[in-house]
């Protein structure tokens, strides 16, 4: 899921800041899924 989700954002050009926002989760749970820690 790493990488799918950080290709994900990029591809629709969204910070990580705004993907946690639409998704209701702090930025730093974004920074951990992309990393691979969830």
């Amino acid at each position: 899921m790493r990488n799918r989700l950080e290709e994900l954002r990029s591809q629709r050009g969204w910070t990580q800041q705004e993907l946690a926002e639409r998704v209701g989760v702090s930025r730093q749970t974004i920074i951990s899924l992309e990393r691979g820690r969830y």
